[in-house]
């Protein structure tokens, strides 16, 4: 092809752009080049242009279709410097227009920018005790402070605050006019927290450094406070562990919070009186002392006067959260970085002697004076505030994207069309007043891309497209990526894939055939888990930030991609992450991206408020926000939706735009017309959505019955584990030959039949004893059973390759290519019968995320939400209409059958306040749910809810009580986070936390050789040697006549591939590749584990 190039680059990115295009092209004038070059030579170019860019680079690439004919390709850098054809303007004109998300700027920008240098002036103020400096010297032999050195900052900042007046002009004066002699004055005003003295005598308690002080010293206390992790409470021995009620939640910061928020070190029995006496000593003094300090305190205290917009009217700004927790996003990142930088000597002055911080990389040499360190960080918040508002712009994104430009053919995909049509036609009302989109299409008619076109379509085009796709397996992160990349034609400079470890990433790879790869100051820590390994070959613009962030080149990479795809623990940290620098990569990246949310109701009910908070703070930091799911319930809808509203209207006053509350709206789905509403009130949502839901529910109900459902009744005599299983398996037994005579394929040449069908249990233990007890009674005359047991506690490499396996097989869309598949074919030449059933036997991980089509289902019930999910693996590929029940669903489930009074839970919807009085759920035979499964009973909320005695309701009327609070009953609600005043806090991240579940144990299996017997192994981590595990093993290579393991794939054989094509030893292969993460390992009280090869680790019931 031959293309054109023109620059309109400038300064020293002109020089740099014209460097490289003259490598590959003909210049034929200044800043304009020609040649003809091909696909492959077009990207290494637009590579090499993004790897140098900078904020002043601006170049064009045009596509010489014919002589009349140019086609723009791309653009590298600004796209404001050419029009959307990639015409350079010649002239201006000035207009009042609509402001557009190009001309966004924030009207509290300026404020942010000094409350975060004032905090950075005083955030490590504590670090000049006593206690401190010794541990810095290494003489501190309690090895920590009873209060930490922020507490003590905020004490001496409260003792500066409350010794000049009581209004902000008051102090700020004193700070303008301070002088190194005024520091003992403010010491002699400082409050002393004492513990061992409030034992002996509760009245010398030292009451909440917040009440009395201003508006403006209150947020600089909080940022101080704050700046490492945001307060809570922690139970201690004076306080218990009393919750703070959260009725009264508006009083915490004035009445509950003490030291106890912030630390317990004080409460250690190593803690004796010196040390306390020690933790408010400053023998060297504070950098008060420093006349570096003052001087940089006098320019901050001025700056700060004559803003009129920080002192007018009392603005309480700890209550505007944009403007707060903007400010502390600056004050942490700017403590961050300038930690881990050179020392500045010019911000010390000689006779002044604390030290900040050393330096680990000079084996704990001193590095940072202690003024010069509280200075530096002042300085960068002052300069990284004034960028943060222009951020987005500064970075890499998507446009011209062919694959999200053009229609789709494929009548199951054309939905999307209108989709993006509609996306189009809202464009500017999504920009100008926030954009909450709900996509419904069923399972399998493209949601994931139709996710991406409609964000794309949203986005202004001068700016370009940046979004992170928020999954909830991590197993689904990198097919999604590769799915994006190939359909779509994108590089990997364009889509960066956070995966869950290396060797996650290098089983994929090894896959899919690709080549192996050789694999003393808090602030200075990791922005991004170390463990986490990103998939991404382009690079941040060459900026300020960029240089700020040299050390953290994991941060530019989740920072610089302009589509993110990664599971949804890596976003959830910019609300749920308690410790400061945990939060600082994903709030940077939800203000520069907007974001797509995949089944996000496919979460535990528990994880819902920190959805809700998630949403909530996308709103606030200005991203669009798209929901995915088919299933999505009403109250979950309605409940995201004004979490997100609730946090726009923050970053709306923060716009100081005259912008009104609405939010605009818009929903998707394959049966109607896509709607668009730009809606003010949660009512209003509400009715919109009902509508929308309803027009939906008719077309699903017109639908031909693809999946009909039957309850097995379980027969048992006891409630003993032992009669269960039996009894289950029994049941089950009887329900796959039933199941296999309706639904089987019979090859042509052999007439013999087969069929290939899940179990699925809900929980590991359970399902490996039902499995256990089925495959020991020998299989019917004429047939043959081939088994696999799937679920999570196999060896990573095993269970890899079991999915890829079963991705293959389960690939239905010709019916007739099942015969072709190795592992059919095999088991149908290996074994005469006639009659051939594979059956696989899994927990929920066979639920989501797997694209399998299986013939028949059998389901222990759980939820209506899991009965929906497993149904649309059923028939997923193939379009038959069903006359009799292809899925058979236990009538009671393991616990219920066990006398468990909470049956449906773990997973399930029912808790202490609701539960079932019948656990046998004939109901849902009764009412007709199950003779056509879809998603109408979760998409649509009964009129009269009764959660006792029917299963879907119960779901219903859980999470409106898990989102809303109980009638009677006030909780940590969802809705507490946008009713209450505590964001300033992790109080309620800690009452209900994400995922919250207890600690696993990391296990693998530890071979030296081939002819090695596998060891079981912990890893403790940390340098911590690996232990032997007594595991018992299970070596059962024989089964009863008929019955077979199907994917039977051995550790050995598979690891052996591994280190024939890669220079890894047999002990690090098998240490990388055959993780099992297990609960409670050692558990007193819990049987021993077991590992067999077939079944995977697990424990026996009895």
């Amino acid at each position: 092809m031959m293309v054109t190039f023109i620059s309109q680059c400038e300064k020293k990115s002109l020089i740099r752009t014209r460097r490289v295009l003259d490598a590959f092209a003909d210049r034929i004038g200044d800043n304009t080049w020609q040649t003809v070059i091909t696909h492959e030579g077009l990207l290494a170019v637009k590579k090499l242009l993004r790897k140098s860019a900078s904020k002043n680079t601006a170049v064009s690439c045009h596509w010489i279709r014919s002589r009349s004919r140019s086609e723009l390709v791309w653009v590298v850098g600004r796209r404001d410097k050419f029009d959307l054809s990639g015409r350079v303007p010649v002239n201006r004109t000035v207009n009042t227009s609509i402001k557009t998300e190009m001309d966004v700027s924030w009207n509290t920008a300026y404020v942010i920018t000094l409350l975060s240098a004032i905090a950075g002036l005083f955030h490590d103020l504590g670090k000049a005790s006593l206690l401190f400096q010794d541990k810095l010297q290494g003489n501190n032999k309690l090895g920590f402070e009873p209060y930490r050195h922020e507490w003590v900052s905020l004490r001496i900042f409260e003792a500066l605050v409350k010794s000049s007046g009581i209004t902000d002009q008051e102090w700020l004066n004193k700070l303008h006019s301070i002088k190194p002699s005024d520091e003992k004055n403010i010491l002699a005003q400082l409050q002393k927290d004492d513990f061992l003295a409030e034992q002996k005598d509760p009245k010398l308690r030292k009451k909440s450094p917040f009440p009395g002080l201003p508006p403006v010293a209150e947020a600089v206390a909080w940022l101080i406070v704050s700046h490492h992790r945001l307060p809570k409470h922690i139970p201690s021995k004076m306080s218990g562990d009393r919750v703070p009620p959260v009725e009264y939640a508006e009083y915490w910061l004035d009445k509950c919070f003490r030291w106890d928020w912030n630390s317990r070190n004080a409460e250690s029995d190593k803690v004796k009186t010196l040390h306390i006496k020690q933790n408010w000593q400053f023998p060297g003094g504070t950098p008060i002392r420093s006349h570096r300090w003052c001087q940089k305190a006098h320019e901050l205290a001025k700056r700060a006067l004559t803003h009129d917009q920080l002192l007018a009217g009392g603005t309480k700004w700890l209550q505007d959260r944009f403007t707060c927790h903007m400010a502390r996003l600056v004050l942490m990142l700017s403590d961050h970085v300038y930690s881990a930088s050179a020392v500045t000597e010019k911000w010390q002055d000689t006779e002044y002697l604390c030290y900040a911080n050393t330096d680990r990389l000079a084996g704990g040499k001193l590095k940072q004076k202690l003024d010069e360190h509280n200075i530096g960080v002042a300085c960068n918040a002052n300069f990284f505030a004034k960028e943060l508002s222009s951020l987005k712009r500064s970075l890499p994104s998507l446009a011209l994207v062919k694959g999200l430009e053009k229609n789709t053919a494929k009548d199951r995909f054309r939905w999307q069309n209108s989709a993006v049509g509609l996306a189009k036609t809202i464009k500017e009302d999504a920009g100008e007043h926030g954009f909450f989109g709900v996509n419904m299409a069923s399972t399998g008619c493209g949601k994931t891309l139709a996710n991406m076109k409609i964000m794309y379509a949203l986005a202004d085009q001068k700016i370009g497209c940046r979004v992170s796709i928020a999954l909830g397996l991590r197993t689904l992160t990198q097919q999604t990526g590769d799915a994006l990349m190939s359909l779509l034609g994108l590089g990997d400079d364009d889509i960066a894939t956070m995966i869950g470890s290396q060797a996650i990433r290098q089983l994929h790879e090894y896959y899919e055939n690709s080549q192996w790869e050789s694999s003393g100051s808090a602030s200075a820590e990791s922005l991004v888990d170390s463990n986490q390994v990103i998939r991404y070959a382009g690079e941040m613009y060459d900026s300020r930030l960029k240089q700020w962030l040299e050390n953290s080149p994991r941060l530019q990479q989740l920072l610089s991609a302009p589509v993110l795809v990664s599971t949804i623990d890596h976003i959830m940290p910019a609300t749920e992450g308690e410790r400061g620098g945990k939060q600082i990569a994903p709030m940077l990246r939800l203000l520069t991206s907007d974001l797509i949310l995949d089944e996000p109701d496919d979460f535990d009910k528990a994880d819902i408020p920190a959805l809700c908070r998630l949403v909530n703070w996308a709103g606030m930091l200005g991203a669009r926000v798209l929901i995915s799911s088919a299933t999505l319930m009403p109250v979950e809808v309605s409940g995201l939706f004004e979490a997100y509203r609730e946090g726009r209207l923050y970053y709306n006053r923060a716009c100081g735009e005259p912008r009104s509350d609405h939010v605009c709206c818009a929903w998707f789905d394959e049966t109607i017309d896509p709607v668009a509403a730009t809606l003010e009130t949660l009512s209003g949502f509400e009715v919109a959505h009902e509508k929308f839901v309803t027009g939906r529910c008719q077309e699903l109900a017109k639908q031909p019955v693809k999946r009909r459902a039957q309850l097995l009744p379980v027969d048992v005599s006891g409630s003993r584990p032992k009669e269960v299983i039996s009894a289950v398996a029994a049941t089950v037994n009887r329900g796959i030959y039933t199941l296999h005579q309706r639904y089987h394929l019979t090859q042509p040449q052999t007439d013999k039949r087969i069929s290939i069908g899940l179990v699925r249990m809900a929980n590991i233990n359970p399902l490996v004893a039902v499995a256990t007890e089925l495959l020991s009674q020998p299989a019917s005359a004429n047939y043959r059973l081939h088994f696999c047991i799937y679920h999570s506690r196999h060896p990573l490499i095993v269970r890899s390759s079991m999915e890829r396996a079963l991705d293959a097989v389960l690939k239905r869309n010709d019916e007739s290519a099942i015969w072709q598949q190795p592992e059919i074919a095999e088991a149908l030449s290996a074994y005469p019968e006639q009659h051939h059933i594979f059956v696989v036997f899994a927990t929920a991980v066979a639920e989501v995320g797997r694209d399998h089509d299986y013939d028949w289902a059998i389901v222990e019930p759980s939820s209506m939400r899991s009965i929906i999910q497993l149904a649309g693996r059923v028939w997923r590929h193939r379009d038959k209409i069903c006359q009799e029940p292809n899925i058979l669903i236990l009538n009671q489930n393991y616990r219920a059958l066990t006398g468990h009074s909470l049956a449906y839970t773990q997973p399930g919807f029912e808790t202490p306040f609701f539960k079932l009085t019948d656990k046998d759920l004939q109901p849902l035979q009764q009412t007709g749910v199950l003779d056509c499964i879809t998603a109408i009973p979760r998409i649509q909320t009964p009129e009269e809810l009764n959660a006792s005695s029917n299963l879907i309701h119960l779901e219903h009327a859980c999470l409106r009580a898990v989102i809303h609070g109980y009638e009677d009953k006030i909780t940590y609600s969802a809705a507490c986070w946008w009713q209450q005043p505590v964001s300033w806090s992790a109080e309620l991240q800690r009452n209900t936390r994400f995922r919250q579940s207890r600690a696993d144990d990391r296990l693998f299996l530890k071979l030296e050789d081939e002819l090695d017997e596998p060891d079981i192994y912990i890893d403790f981590g940390k340098g911590q040697e690996p232990k032997p595990v007594a595991v018992v093993p299970d070596n059962t290579d024989s089964y009863p006549p008929g019955v077979c393991p199907w994917l039977n794939l051995s550790v050995v054989d598979l690891l052996a591939d591994i280190v024939e094509t890669s220079n890894m030893g047999w002990q690090d292969a098998s240490n990388k590749f055959t993780e099992m993460r297990v609960v409670g390992v050692d558990q007193a009280g819990e049987r021993s584990l077991v590992y067999s090869p077939v079944f995977g680790i697990y424990r026996p019931l009895f």
